[in-house]
């Protein structure tokens, strides 16, 4: 019983450690290029919350913090302190380089938060969009696995680190000349 069970949870977590997939399109040829990278906070909720709902609960959770400020300063600025740098990380080897305002581009990679919990743990959306036209090449879903210990800000950039992470290694895998 006891090896039955240990074999189900190994496979639980392999499951949820590739929880990333494509689920529209075809990925392009990404191979050399220097694409965008955006991010679309407009589908965010935090803790299965919208974002004024959220905010009003903060706000009544921590009355001596100002969740607006928390919200724009601390914890929206963690996915380009995260998750470009270890994006960057593994796309060196396809010299691929994501760029928040490059010069000229030929891909948009969009990177929208959808549901970020408390502890950081976050699922999100990637669109790879057409630079000129700014048509949908490519969907894929990706999530950040939290962190344990400290602010919510702390935890927050443990969660896009880890999706920045499994981002990358899933595009170096999937890229080719």
């Amino acid at each position: 019983m006891k090896k039955t069970v240990i074999l189900l949870m190994a496979c639980l977590m392999s499951l949820t450690m590739n929880a990333q997939s494509i689920t529209e399109g075809k990925l392009p040829a990404l191979y050399g290029q220097t694409v965008k990278f955006e991010v679309d906070w407009s589908q965010l909720k935090i803790n299965n919350l919208g974002v004024a709902d959220w905010l009003a609960y903060r706000s009544a959770e921590q009355p001596e913090w100002d969740a607006r400020k928390e919200l724009d300063k601390e914890l929206k600025p963690t996915v380009l302190e995260q998750v470009l740098p270890q994006l960057n990380k593994y796309m060196q080897v396809k010299d691929v380089a994501f760029l928040p305002a490059p010069q000229k581009a030929k891909y948009v990679l969009v990177f929208i938060p959808v549901n970020v919990d408390k502890k950081g743990n976050n699922l999100d959306r990637v669109q790879i969009r057409d630079a000129a036209t700014g048509e949908k090449l490519c969907q894929l879903t990706v999530d950040g696995k939290g962190g344990h210990f400290g602010t919510m800000s702390n935890l927050w950039g443990d969660g896009f680190r880890s999706a920045g992470k499994r981002l990358g290694s899933f595009l170096a895998k999937k890229i080719t000349k």
